[in-house]
């Protein structure tokens, strides 16, 4: 069988449950103030959570009112402040490093720029078909362009697609 309730009963016994529960919270907070030497005045009015600085005048130092002056004792004040800083440089997010595709295999890579420019003392090659690079500077010289791969290191824009 489901009980009904008309509004009115049902709001009478909410509020009596409502009244029970504040009137048991309210003597367990006093209870456990009392136990931790916390000075709480008898009253029915809670002391507001805005005057934990101020003395209590005529009000119960319970609930958030008492939680702020514990926190305040140990020298946490709210709001809380910012941490102390400033925002990172945008300048920091700049890369000085390019990338290219190898688009010949076997691409030679020379030992300096003259050597490149003149296409002789190959330090090495790459042999990979799919190969990339990073290129740090870049040197044009009669109209043709070429990168530096590594310290020392250049290639040919021929060989290099750039990215």
């Amino acid at each position: 069988m489901i009980r009904r309730y008309a509004p009115t009963a049902f709001m009478r016994h909410f509020t009596l449950m409502l009244s029970t529960l504040s009137i048991f919270f309210l003597s367990t907070q006093a209870a456990n103030a009392v136990a931790q030497g916390i000075e709480t005045v008898n009253s029915e009015v809670l002391c507001l959570p805005v005057q934990y600085q101020a003395p209590f005048d005529g009000c119960a130092n319970l609930g958030p009112a008492a939680y702020l002056a514990r926190m305040a004792r140990l020298g946490i004040a709210f709001p809380l402040r910012p941490l102390p800083g400033t925002p990172p440089d945008p300048s920091l997010t700049y890369v000085d490093t390019r990338y290219g595709e190898v688009t010949h295999q076997n691409a030679p890579v020379f030992a300096s720029l003259e050597d490149a420019i003149k296409k002789h003392n190959v330090a090495r090659r790459i042999d990979s078909p799919y190969s990339f690079i990073s290129y740090t500077d870049e040197s044009v010289v009669d109209g043709k362009r070429y990168y530096m791969i590594e310290y020392g290191g250049w290639m040919t824009a021929n060989d290099i697609s750039r990215i």
